[in-house]
């Protein structure tokens, strides 16, 4: 009998025993399964932030391809799962809802400098069976072109491509979506591989850019490979040299195909809904702004006619005959208007030519001094003499040794870098004769 009562209870804690072992071990299971699917809902991966993004790839450690890079999706609404972002000079918001191609959600990037770039690694993606790459893209006025690559599973970019090359005008249009498609072949490279394991867009000016529908086809495509200008080691870029001709009379019509036309050196040309916003950038190393219009460097004798709402930017300059950043000669208003100064700048060396002040009653009818009203700027250049007016009153003028023809441009410029811009709502310029 006590033999009997032994072997029940050893049978009895044997069984109770494998019970809590299975019991415990399923609770683990799906206590792991439901915390990766909670992460990979989100398009978050659990990770090691010391590790390197690529090295599970190299070891053959790929795992499970998500359904959207399966189908070719890179992005689209959201990250894909197991994804990894990085950013360069940069800030980068996912699933933004303030502008979007289709879908609920897109990509915004603040690229804060030249160089920014926004990326996404890390899910290995088979090309074999793609031959085209489509992208929608929205940039703000302040950017002129985006550019997009492709990494394999070493991280090595393969080739920086321009999206604005692949458009049938050669240029992005600001504020509005655009759909790009490139050749895959143009994208991998010279030894194309067949597993990439990310992409990153980019662009060469500060500015912000929204990117949807990121999305390998398989629709074939033929299309010249875009290939980077060759830029001489020290020569500063030229934004005269490829200009096309602008003929006179010619008007500014606030739309971005303008502000296309237009170089900024450096501060904001910025387009709002019927004026640009002309000043110092945020956060830049030197305060008030520099833009020209790359189109009139075959200009002559012209004058300048330019409607503007004083900000809290101190001088508003008219910029004539310019032939490069450093060789013109302007009429630099200050003063709301009151002071208007000839100045000769030559390889990049300024000189004050002569200078006059108006009694505020001559310029501005009574009643009308506020500093938010508009104003009447004229630049007015024949043969040599450039002569500066206010609200139709000649307040300075004098002759000049300048070249025969250049283009024309705006300055600004205060010593607050927190000024606020001044507002150009009007520009015309006309041809005048002798």
């Amino acid at each position: 009998m006590a033999t009997d009562n032994f072997w029940k209870l050893f049978w009895l804690g044997t069984i109770g025993v494998l019970l809590l072992g299975f019991v415990m071990s399923t609770s683990l299971f799906f206590t792991y399964t439901n915390r990766t699917g909670l992460l990979a809902s989100v398009g978050v991966l659990a990770y090691d932030p010391a590790k390197d993004p690529f090295e599970s790839i190299r070891q053959g450690n790929v795992g499970t391809t998500s359904p959207a890079i399966a189908s070719g999706v890179l992005y689209q609404d959201a990250l894909p799962l197991r994804s990894e972002t990085w950013v360069w000079h940069a800030q980068a918001t996912w699933r933004s809802i303030e502008q979007v191609s289709e879908g609920p959600r897109a990509m915004k990037a603040v690229f804060q400098e030249e160089g920014g770039t926004v990326g996404i690694n890390g899910i290995p993606l088979n090309t074999s069976a793609f031959r085209s790459l489509s992208i929608a893209v929205r940039p703000d006025t302040a950017i002129r072109d985006v550019y997009i690559e492709l990494y394999d599973i070493h991280g090595v970019s393969l080739g920086l491509q321009s999206l604005a090359w692949y458009t049938p005008e050669r240029r992005l249009s600001a504020n509005a979506w655009k759909t790009i498609k490139i050749p895959l072949e143009n994208l991998l490279g010279l030894n194309p591989p067949t597993t990439i394991t990310g992409f990153s867009v980019s662009s060469r000016q500060a500015g912000t850019v929204y990117v949807d529908q990121v999305v390998l086809e398989k629709t074939s495509l033929v299309y010249p490979l875009w290939v980077a200008p060759v830029e001489v080691i020290g020569a500063p870029y030229d934004p005269l040299a490829t200009s096309t001709p602008i003929s006179l009379p010619y008007t500014f019509a606030f739309t971005p195909e303008s502000v296309s036309a237009w170089h900024t050196y450096f501060g904001n040309f910025l387009l709002r809904s019927d004026s640009i916003d002309a000043g110092t950038r945020q956060n830049a190393s030197s305060t008030g702004s520099m833009s020209i219009l790359r189109g009139g460097k075959g200009w002559s004798d012209y004058r300048v006619d330019a409607t503007v709402e004083w900000g809290e930017m101190s001088v508003f300059a008219i910029l004539t005959r310019l032939t490069s950043d450093g060789d013109f000669a302007s009429c630099s208003f200050s003063e709301k208007g009151q002071v208007a100064q000839i100045y000769l700048v030559s390889e990049g060396e300024s000189m004050l030519v002569k200078s006059e002040t108006a009694k505020l009653y001559r310029i501005f009818p009574l009643g009308n001094t506020n500093a938010s009203k508009k104003v009447q700027l004229r630049a007015e250049i024949l043969s040599n003499r450039l002569t500066c007016m206010v609200n139709g009153l000649d307040l300075v003028s004098a002759l000049l040794n300048l070249p025969e023809t250049g283009t024309v441009g705006i300055e600004t410029w205060d010593t607050n870098p927190d000024a606020s811009p001044n507002k150009l709502r009007a520009l015309i310029v006309f041809p005048v004769h002798i």
